[in-house]
């Protein structure tokens, strides 16, 4: 992004190459890669912030081994852990709606089968909101 443009990709040239490539934009979203610099950059400029689809996968992704290593969790554990979490991000692929709804209503119908981390610890995706 700013680094094609700019020698170096601080957090001042990143704030500045946003709000001149954003002027007179409607202040909606920008979506990122994982940098944590981004964050407190796009809140200023009045956008909300996402990440990419492959980013918020590997978010999660290290959300859930970070909650393993901490809770020191038995490998079986995480294993059905890392099972669920892969039917939440299957959802970030599908490309029809239709799919999509159906997809969520049926997560929410069986939510008390998913483990306490997959529902409680994982900001990035709270499917049983997207309805």
């Amino acid at each position: 992004m700013a680094d094609a443009i700019y020698d170096t990709e601080d957090e001042t040239t990143v704030e500045k190459f946003l709000r001149e490539s954003t002027a007179n934009k409607n202040k909606i979203v920008i979506t990122t890669d994982l940098d944590k610099k981004y964050a407190s950059i796009i809140s200023k400029l009045g956008f909300k912030h996402q990440l990419c689809i492959f980013h918020a996968k590997k978010s999660l992704n290290k959300q859930l081994k970070t909650f393993k290593d901490k809770n020191r969790i038995s490998d079986e554990e995480y294993q059905e852990c890392h099972k669920q979490l892969k039917i939440i991000k299957d959802l970030f692929d599908l490309n029809d709606y239709g799919e999509f709804k159906s997809e969520v209503q049926f997560l929410i119908y069986r939510k008390k089968d998913f483990h306490p981390v997959i529902l409680q610890n994982n900001e990035s995706v709270k499917f049983y909101r997207l309805i």
